[in-house]
């Protein structure tokens, strides 16, 4: 091939690169609870492998950074992260992006027993021990502890939570349906050995949380309008 027709090439292919359109790429925060979220996984979990798809076609380039759960909640005190895939700790400076159309539920779930576990209120904690996935302090709380004497221990990981359910040590856990099917394999043990409460705690849909004090948020928040239902966290 002549050298003229070798440079020339080169020079059309350097140009083709400088003029394609390029994406900056968002670390979005997230903390390990899967199946939800799973450092481990492929698609990273259930809710990144919904959610992040849709970022993309609207031009958002995401890469996951994993933290444990306490530097997280301290992350998202700072201005510098734009997403975060953890829209559980409620800040000032936070808007949610919610995709209601799909949604997981919160159970109190114990080791079976013969009666049904239906759940009418918090009287029916009296007394006990619950463990639940260590919250920040903004968490709104699915359990109001002034309508019944009843101790909620913290952990560090939804593993550690119903660890402490199987070795008996708390009457109760706070788990997700999918975290405890989850887990339930990896232990295996069959899902009969626990019991779940008879309505569900909570639903909650899926979503984001996008900071206000990032530059980008505007431009986010404008476009999500397309595929998610922004609203202010309170």
């Amino acid at each position: 091939m002549p050298v003229l027709l070798i440079i020339l090439l080169f020079f059309c292919n350097a140009q083709s690169k400088a003029e394609a359109p390029t994406r900056d790429t968002y670390h979005a925060l997230a903390v390990h609870y899967p199946p939800l979220f799973d450092q481990q996984a492929a698609n990273f979990g259930s809710l990144p492998s919904y959610i992040t798809p849709k970022l993309q076609s609207l031009g958002w380039n995401i890469k996951l950074r994993f933290l444990p759960h306490i530097r997280l909640v301290e992350e998202m005190k700072k201005d510098h992260w734009l997403i975060a895939y953890y829209p559980l700790a409620v800040h000032d400076n936070m808007v949610l992006a919610v995709f209601p159309e799909k949604s997981f539920k919160i159970h109190l779930v114990r080791l079976r027993q013969d009666s049904e576990f239906l759940w009418q209120g918090e009287k029916l904690l009296q007394g006990s021990k619950i463990a639940s996935f260590r919250s920040g302090k903004h968490v709104p709380s699915i359990l109001d502890q002034s309508k019944a004497d009843f101790e909620i221990v913290y952990t560090s990981d939804m593993e550690q939570t119903l660890r402490m359910l199987l070795a008996k040590r708390v009457d109760y856990a706070l788990t997700v349906d999918e975290t405890l099917e989850y887990y339930s394999k990896k232990y295996g043990v069959t899902h009969s050995v626990f019991q779940t409460t008879t309505p569900a705690l909570a639903e909650m849909p899926y979503a984001i949380a996008v900071n206000t004090k990032h530059p980008e948020s505007g431009r986010l928040l404008e476009q999500l309008k397309q595929a998610a239902q922004p609203m202010m966290a309170q």
